[in-house]
């Protein structure tokens, strides 16, 4: 973790002029959302009831593609200077399936001692949960499937030992009987999943320790996968200190061949279960 910088993307099924509108409402710290658009050098006052007001500083702007502005979070009421605040950059790029919008906050190491892990702390989690109520804002009544999943996790191990995790029976069977598993090139495994059923995984390319990915037709439960009925599940480890970042890309949800209201929301129901599979192998990598 680097303490002075927190970065964050979310894929949101949009044009960028739409997640733009809603991005600068800056209804995250404000009651009342700004309907103007902001213009390098301007400052203004966002009001909230529960966290208090906060000056900020627009530091640039360019519509529809970049954001930058300067706030003092951990200090409410205080205008942005150097030593009190962060500085938070957007940037919204086209994407097949709609805006990746990354935000990227910086300076919490120019911060005061007494202060500083808690403000990252706080905006570390705040960023979390406040793209995904972006991404819902903006998709409400939305017609654009979105195309793929991406999460990002650190494991306090090495590469070796998350590979291991990764590639145990366990992880990819469920209760179904592990005898004969093996995870190679073109191997197809069948796991048992309660609730879901028997999930087939077809391994595409396997690279130890580094890379491995595989299709699966889990909207289809029971069936092998295949082009109409399949996504690309892609898993990267590479070292980070003496740990292992470790990054899923599942792509290939806007082709499924399902009923519309199935395709719209299956790349966010993958989502929210891999959020919690990935936890999961962290905390048994960890243990």
């Amino acid at each position: 973790m680097n303490p002075d910088r927190i970065e964050r993307d979310v894929l949101i099924a949009a044009p960028r002029e739409r997640v733009w509108a809603h991005l600068t409402g800056f209804f995250w710290v404000a009651d009342e959302g700004r309907d103007v658009e902001p213009r390098t050098g301007e400052t203004f006052v966002a009001r909230s009831k529960e966290w208090g007001d906060f000056p900020i500083r627009i530091e640039r702007a360019e519509p529809h593609h970049f954001l930058a502005y300067r706030w003092a979070s951990a200090f409410p009421g205080a205008e942005p200077e150097d030593g009190n605040s962060t500085l938070v950059e957007f940037t919204l790029t086209e994407e097949a399936g709609g805006t990746r919008l990354v935000v990227v906050e910086t300076g919490f190491a120019s911060l005061p001692e007494a202060h500083r892990r808690k403000a990252f702390e706080d905006n570390d989690g705040g960023w979390a949960a406040q793209l995904g109520v972006l991404r819902e804002r903006v998709q409400a009544g939305g017609s654009v499937p979105l195309d793929r999943v991406e999460r990002e996790i650190v494991i306090a191990a090495p590469v070796d030992r998350v590979w291991a995790s990764l590639t145990a029976p366990e992880f990819w069977l469920g209760e179904a009987d592990p005898t004969g598993f093996a995870i190679a090139e073109g191997a197809l495994v069948v796991g048992e999943h309660p609730g879901y059923g028997s999930i087939p995984h077809r391994f595409v390319r396997v690279d130890p320790p580094r890379y491995l990915s595989y299709r699966w037709a889990n909207r289809f439960p029971s069936t092998e996968p295949n082009p109409d009925n399949s996504t690309l599940v892609e898993f990267t480890l590479v070292a980070d200190g003496d740990g292992t970042r470790l990054r899923m890309v599942e792509s290939g949800f806007a082709t499924l061949a399902l009923p519309e209201h199935e395709l719209l929301t299956a790349a966010e129901d993958n989502g929210g279960a891999w959020d919690e599979v990935l936890d999961e192998l962290k905390n048994s990598t960890e243990e």
